[in-house]
């Protein structure tokens, strides 16, 4: 994380607070709006994270994108970490994302859910042997994103 104290020596810009993204973590300019549609569209991007780190076996890109305080978000870095200590990855992402429905909110806080088709996906070991084959399913996130830093951040979320 950024340091909130400036070094006396440091050439760096002082946006110290946005630092801790991972540098290939481009959010979409629709999801960099402090909007109803802004959070639908940063909700969306977050879930679709979410798949793609299962198969790159990093979590930072959904660091990033959560709350210090994000327990449910912690409980998905786990599973990443978990992954990667076993040697384990997905083959590709699951997720077919074919909602994104804002609930309810202001400009600092808004709930939208996002709903969509799970496909089954093989999860390979390091030899690329399969391992697993996931079930397919559908599902419903209700996620609380917040406005924070000039950005948006998941706070929360649960499966309904």
């Amino acid at each position: 994380m950024g340091s909130a104290t400036p070094s006396s020596s440091s050439s760096t810009p002082t946006q110290s607070t946005t630092s801790t993204a991972a540098p290939e973590v481009q959010v979409p300019a629709a999801a960099t709006k402090r909007t109803a549609a802004g959070a639908e569209a940063f909700a969306k991007y977050y879930w679709t994270q979410v798949g793609q780190s299962l198969v790159a076996v990093d979590s930072s890109r959904i660091r990033s994108l959560s709350t210090d305080s994000c327990a449910d978000c912690r409980g998905l870095f786990e599973v990443v970490q978990t992954m990667r200590t076993k040697g384990e990855r997905a083959e590709r992402s699951s997720f077919d994302i074919k909602l994104v429905t804002w609930v309810s909110g202001n400009a600092a806080a808004q709930v939208v859910e996002v709903a969509g088709k799970e496909r089954p996906v093989r999860v390979l070991n390091g030899n690329g042997d399969v391992l697993r084959t996931s079930k397919s399913g559908v599902f419903t996130w209700s996620t609380s994103v917040v406005w924070q830093e000039n950005r948006w951040l998941v706070d929360s979320f649960k499966g309904l």
